[in-house]
């Protein structure tokens, strides 16, 4: 996420460094110029000296300065290189003992294993980021799948995305991110930005959200966390078919067999219709049904 103070003195350090540093509109760059909201998202994160937050995005630096400075270590994650010489600069007191610049697409990265190395599991997790419309759902599926230990993620996102984020089961919008996201925890929408606040300034307007773990919350493992996506992107790929039905075509249940049965016995339990389909089911009676199946090996993932 990249928060700036101030837009043209912005732009001059740009300059100074590179003639060529002109946002990128294909990676989704808007640099953020409201002083406010940066400072809002350093304080929604709530950060503690112990913390372990992970920057998806830092751009120019502005939004990483504050945030390295009161959490124990940060890892920054950006995929333009362009802004290697302004972030180094800016962060050359902070960089090996509490930040940890890595230069690659987010999505190509193994974040548990970093968090891992980190000693992560002995601290809170928080994440920040400004997420480019087109890879907003694949990076939440990432977060929450590889760290849904994480305490809490804040995150700047187009307002068309936060329908398929907030969405409730039945609606057109309902998929796979907004099941996980509803898992995890709590989702609030904490700012509403106009275009006016970036620069360049972006076609739409941007919501700031606030994602908080549930203390009960079902994405605890990795492990079972990339299994029940994978389950998801393969049910949701044919939401308006029977499922039951479906399961039988594609070969992953015998019909009247005695794994049919139980999966039968397992629904009416449930209160779940024979004839149900994913989009009428809440992310509670998913995760379940995912565990069910995985129990009777009938398990369809994508």
């Amino acid at each position: 996420m990249s928060g700036i103070l101030n837009p043209k003195m912005a732009v001059s350090e740009l300059n100074n460094l590179t003639t060529d540093l002109i946002p990128n509109r294909a990676l989704g760059q808007n640099f953020l110029v409201s002083q406010r909201a940066i400072s809002f998202i350093v304080e929604s994160l709530q950060l503690c000296p112990d913390d372990l937050v992970l920057e998806i995005g830092p751009g120019t630096g502005n939004l990483t300065l504050p945030l390295v400075q009161k959490a124990d270590f940060l890892v920054a994650v950006e995929i333009d290189r362009r802004f290697q010489p302004i972030l180094q600069r800016k962060l050359a007191n902070f960089l090996g003992p509490k930040v940890r610049l890595i230069w690659d697409d987010i999505l190509n990265i193994d974040l548990l294993n970093i968090v891992l190395e980190l000693g992560g599991q002995d601290k809170a997790i928080k994440i920040a980021a400004n997420l480019p419309y087109y890879a907003t759902t694949n990076i939440i599926l990432k977060l929450l799948t590889e760290l849904p230990s994480a305490k809490m993620l804040v995150l700047m996102v187009q307002r068309e995305a936060v329908t398929r984020i907030t969405a409730d089961s039945g609606t057109k919008e309902y998929g796979p991110l907004a099941v996980m996201v509803s898992l995890y925890g709590n989702v609030k929408t904490i700012m509403k930005l106009p275009a006016s606040a970036f620069e360049p300034q972006p076609p739409v307007e941007s919501t700031l959200l606030k994602l908080t773990a549930a203390k009960a919350s079902l994405l605890k493992d990795p492990i079972s966390a990339q299994s029940f996506v994978s389950f998801l992107l393969y049910a949701f790929r044919g939401r308006r078919k029977q499922f039951l039905g479906r399961l039988r075509r594609e070969g992953y249940v015998v019909k009247d067999s005695h794994q049919e049965n139980e999966l039968i016995s397992y629904l009416e339990q449930s209160e779940i219709r024979r004839d149900f389909r994913v989009e009428e089911l809440s992310p509670n009676q998913l995760f379940g049904l995912h565990n069910y199946l995985r129990q009777i090996s009938c398990f369809p993932s994508d």
